[in-house]
């Protein structure tokens, strides 16, 4: 089992998933739209395929922290 914190920009929920689960899941059980961001796992940037990869083979451990972040165009201005 992984404790994973799943976050966005305005949401934040930790949940206990198995190592079977993939982060698009993960982002669906808290309700996350991950489509629109750079998603990320304990830092790392995941491409598209990687989001149906199992957590257990992206490399998670015990804690994890899975992250959607979108990026406004106006963050420069």
């Amino acid at each position: 089992m992984i404790n994973l914190t799943v976050s966005s920009n305005t949401k934040r929920k930790s949940i206990i998933v198995s190592g079977s689960t993939t982060p698009a899941e993960a982002f669906k059980e808290v309700g996350i739209d991950y489509t629109r961001g750079l998603a990320s796992l304990d830092g790392c940037n995941l491409r598209r395929e990687d989001l149906d990869r199992s957590l257990d083979s992206l490399g998670c451990g015990d804690t994890a922290t899975l992250m959607s972040i979108i990026k406004n165009d106006n963050a420069n201005r």
